[in-house]
Order: structure tokens, then C-alpha cells, then sequence
């Protein structure tokens, strides 16, 4: 439609916003990626039969703000965000090519993305003999959270803990804590499933995490019953107690009457 619309017109340039998922992709972006992927495609065939070139631009994120400290070192994809200046320096510089119906702009190696996100890397487990090739992430700060930090109280909570501090990279993760605040995404989101499933030999999927995307929740949700049997097992002991003691002095009463 916008290609009728435009028909002839002695355009400037036409420059089209796609995103880099069509290159990436992502856990729950089918639609999406697929749309832009159309319109990489779209642009392509219209260049072939149409003396105004278009250009498609498959951008990174963009971090909609002036604050430059907004994402800076963290984890998940505000690390790759771009702020408005680099933004529109970016949009300067592709305006200035000639020639081209597609741009791929990423601000972090694209090559190792594709072999993160795509080759799925991080996930292979080494053949025989091979040595392993995951590096653990330097660990930085818990993040300023709204909620306040509580440690890990029972040995699944501990062990749920510190495996999204490997992943995440942080120093200190609190049951209450939400995966996604903490910089999580959809690749880290399977590879904490994995693990999960292997270290705590719990069938879950990465449906659960969306569930119950903190520690505690996920917890109940991998070893139900885990995180509150310190307290079933005080409540079952004082209710011993009281009947233990209602039957003493039931039996104190009985023995007056007599």
C-alpha cells in the first residue's frame, strides 16, 4: 500500500524501519521477525523494478532517552541499546549510502550474536574429550530493585540462586527478585531451564519461568513443597503439643471426678 501510495513521486529516500530480529529472531518473536523479515524482502523486490531506490534497516535496540547510564554494563539486551545521539548518527551515516536495499545495524559483534542467539552456542554441551568453553560472566552489583533483598533460605532456593548469578553475572540474587529486572532474556531464560533440569533434575519448560519468575516462585514451582516444610514441620510439631496437652488435662479431669 505505502508503495502505491508513493507511486512515482521524485522521493529524497524512502528508508524503511526493520529490526534486527529478522536476523537474530528470538524466543516468542515468530510474528515479529517474520513481518520484518517481509519487509527486507519487500524492499529487495521493489529496488529491482523501481527507479526510487528504498533502503530497509534492520536496527538494534534503541534506548529512548537522554540518560546515558540507562543500561550501561548490564546484562540482557539494554547493554546493546543505542542511545538517541548514537541513534541519530547511525541514521546519518545510512542515509549517505548508495546502493544498498538493506542495512544490518548491531552494536555488538554480530557474528558472535548470530552464534549465541542462532548457532545456540552457549547451549551445546562438549563432545568427548573437548574441553569446556563456557567462561563464567564477571559478576557486577545486584541492581537498585524496588523490592528489598532476601537471601536464599532453603537449599533449592540457594541452588535456583545461584545458578541465575551465574547467568546473570551478578554478585547477589534475592528470592524475590524478578529474572527479567535482572537483565534476563529469552536465550538466558532456556539456558537456566537446562541447567535446572540438569542440576535439579526437574522437568520443567521456559513457560515455568514466566510463571514464576523470581526464585522463590520458582522454587515451589521446580520442588513444590521445598520452600515450606521448615514451617509445615514447626506447625505439625505444635499441634502435636497441643494435643499431647489436651489429652493430659482431659485426663487430669477425669481422674478428679473419679
Amino acid at each position: 500500500m505505502l508503495e502505491q501510495a508513493l507511486a512515482d513521486r521524485p522521493l529524497d529516500f524512502c528508508l524503511l524501519t526493520s529490526s534486527l530480529s529478522s536476523v537474530l529472531g528470538g524466543f516468542g518473536y515468530g510474528a515479529y521477525a517474520a513481518a520484518n523479515l517481509y519487509m527486507d524482502a519487500y524492499t529487495e523486490a521493489h529496488n529491482r523494478r523501481h527507479p526510487v531506490p528504498w533502503l530497509s534497516v534492520n536496527w538494534d535496540e534503541w534506548r529512548l532517552t537522554a540518560s546515558g547510564e540507562e543500561g550501561a554494563g548490564g546484562s540482557g539486551l539494554a547493554r546493546f541499546a543505542m542511545a538517541p545521539a548514537e541513534g541519530a548518527g547511525a541514521f546519518a551515516r545510512i542515509l549517505g549510502l548508495r546502493g544498498a536495499s538493506q542495512v544490518v545495524v548491531s552494536t555488538g559483534d554480530l557474528e558472535r550474536r548470530i552464534g549465541q542467539w542462532i548457532r545456540l552456542e552457549g547451549l551445546r554441551q562438549p563432545g568427548p574429550g573437548e574441553p569446556a568453553t563456557r567462561q563464567a560472566p564477571r559478576r557486577h552489583a545486584r541492581p537498585n530493585l524496588q523490592n528489598a533483598f532476601v537471601a536464599p533460605s532453603t537449599p533449592v532456593e540457594e541452588k535456583v540462586a545461584s545458578i541465575w548469578q551465574d547467568l546473570l553475572g551478578i554478585e547477589k540474587v534475592g528470592i524475590h527478585d524478578n529474572f527479567f529486572e535482572l537483565g534476563g532474556h529469552s536465550l538466558l531464560a532456556i539456558q537456566l531451564v537446562t541447567e535446572i533440569r540438569r542440576d535439579l533434575e526437574s522437568e520443567i519448560s521456559v513457560a515455568t519461568l514466566f510463571e514464576g519468575p523470581t526464585v522463590h516462585s520458582l522454587s515451589r514451582l521446580v520442588a513444590p513443597g521445598a520452600t515450606e516444610a521448615p514451617v509445615f514441620d514447626q506447625s505439625s510439631e505444635r499441634g502435636a503439643r497441643r494435643k499431647e496437652e489436651s489429652l493430659r488435662r482431659q485426663a487430669q479431669r477425669e481422674q478428679s471426678v473419679r
